[in-house]
């Protein structure tokens, strides 16, 4: 029987991501829907190897890499201040 987890806040936690900023970091334990929207950036070969070899030691996607490189800096700024 496979785990069950509570459902929480987007501003808490999961418990999985090792203390991440925001529980849609972990798409596996996220159980609320989430609405997202596409952004398209271009970057130069040399960006996207690294946030590719980034996303690689970290396990996760590229596009999640970025999501979470984007989640912190705009957190650390006072952009994803709670309302």
């Amino acid at each position: 029987m496979a785990p069950t987890y509570p459902r929480e806040p987007l501003a808490n936690v999961c418990r999985c991501m090792h203390n991440a900023l925001i529980a849609n970091e972990c798409q596996l334990h996220t159980l609320t829907a989430i609405k997202t929207e596409a952004l398209s950036v271009r970057v130069s070969p040399t960006m996207n190897k690294a946030v590719e070899k980034a996303a690689k030691d970290d396990r996760r996607s590229a596009a999640s890499m970025v999501e979470k490189i984007l989640v912190e800096w705009l957190d650390k700024n006072g952009y994803l201040a709670a309302k």
